[in-house]
């Protein structure tokens, strides 16, 4: 009765029920999470009948934009606030289609009818808190399922058990014949996990990253070591609300800016002969080229800008150099200033003082193109732009304190 009652206290699945045939059910991830405590905002029904037609109804009534996925195997309703509410056909049974999903945990559906309903009391799995697989040829049906089983165990924190890594372990090659949109879209919600390194060393070990990125399992061990330090600055420095509010804005396609950061640490290339990271062709580059990953422009942007930002910290570090990696990281300036402060914590202080002092020189020019043109009595040309950026150096490291200064800077250097 407590769970009845909870489920139709929503307004939607409420109307849902009451305006479908009898044979409709909420499955999935919404009933998982039901049996967990959580109040889910995300749905997903499976109806006998009417599928289509119950989804545009619902996408009427509640404001929703109609979207019909996967070519009538999935109508979906996009709520504002980023909620969804999927309607699919039921084709078979309830029980054959829960047995043909991909973990037990996600095999459980609920009617007011029928109250819980799942093969072998699948929802046991849910209380001992572990990943189980249905069937074998259920992740080969969908090799996806393969990634997503980590990602709901760090997502959860749930226990993969044995017999099922050895078939993700065994399938592991498969990944690859996914959609790169989909494997994205799914890695991307790894990464946002808050204790991913435990389940990121548990897909090192089943070969699933290997597989997936097309690096070696040496080269990935060594990119998680980086990750496990990065992790530890987040620990130690990182606690002010300012930097922790930043990092978990969204930086594009549903990755956060923690997340994007493991992203890239994750994607490094190692040259073991050289024993250092490798400068030439990044893995990105590479995942892009075969199409196994599908990077929006601005994460493949923003890795080539830190990247390069980051080859340039070697030797003693003046501000004329802090000045040049601040400027080449674009947009990623307290990025780079974490990624630099990873293989030695101690210098993060003063790394974030030069990265504010950077941005506020950015944002608080003192002396505009017009001004430039003005004081040295030109009309326009590319000079500008590079006396504009002198400037700015120099305001960095100091030796500009405000527009006098600049003016006889300029005047000094360029007349």
């Amino acid at each position: 009765m407590e769970f009845t009652q909870k489920i139709l206290a929503d307004p939607i699945n409420k109307w849902v029920f009451d305006h479908s045939p009898e044979e409709t059910y909420l499955v999935g991830g919404y009933i998982r999470d039901i049996l967990r405590g959580e109040m889910p905002e995300d749905k997903d029904f499976v109806l006998k009948k009417d599928a289509e037609k119950t989804a545009k109804k619902a996408a009427r009534i509640f404001g929703g934009k109609f979207i019909d996925l996967h070519n009538k195997q999935t109508f979906r309703v996009a709520l504002k606030g980023g909620r969804f509410i999927d309607f699919s056909p039921l084709n078979n049974t309830i029980m054959e289609d829960l047995q043909s999903r991909d973990f037990t945990m996600n095999a459980i559906a609920w009617s007011p009818a029928s109250g819980f309903m799942s093969p072998d009391n699948y929802k046991d799995d849910i209380e001992k808190k572990v990943v189980r697989h249905i069937k074998p040829q259920n992740l080969l049906n969908d090799p996806l399922r393969i990634l997503r089983a980590y990602r709901l165990a760090a997502q959860l924190d749930f226990e993969i058990l044995n017999d099922t890594r050895e078939l993700l372990k065994k399938y592991s090659k498969t990944i690859n014949s996914a959609a790169p949109e989909r494997t994205t879209e799914e890695l991307f919600k790894l990464l946002n996990c808050n204790n991913v390194l435990n389940y990121l060393e548990i897909c090192l070990k089943d070969n699933v990253l290997s597989s997936l990125l097309q690096l070696t399992n040496f080269n990935i061990a060594i990119n998680l070591i980086s990750i496990e330090a990065f992790e530890n600055l987040l620990r130690q420095y990182l606690s002010s609300h300012q930097i922790k509010d930043y990092l978990c804005d969204e930086f594009s396609q549903g990755l956060n800016k923690y997340a994007f950061i493991r992203l890239y640490l994750l994607l490094r290339k190692y040259d073991k002969d050289a024993n250092r990271i490798c400068d030439k062709e990044t893995a990105s580059d590479l995942l892009h080229k075969k199409s196994m990953l599908r990077l929006s422009t601005r994460i493949r942007k923003s890795l080539y800008a830190i990247e390069k930002a980051e080859s340039m910290f070697s030797g003693r570090m003046t501000d004329g150099r802090l000045y040049q990696i601040f400027k080449n990281a674009g947009d990623c300036i307290y990025e780079i200033t974490i990624l630099l402060s990873i293989t030695k914590p101690a210098r993060y202080i003063r790394l974030m003082k030069k990265a504010e002092e950077f941005l506020y020189s950015r944002n608080n020019t003192l002396l505009n193109g017009t001004d430039i043109k003005k004081i040295l009595g030109i009309e326009s040309g590319r000079v500008v732009g590079e006396i504009k950026e002198r400037v700015l150096e120099n305001q960095f490291r100091g030796n500009i304190r405000n527009c006098r200064d600049a003016r006889e800077f300029i005047m000094h250097y360029f007349t």
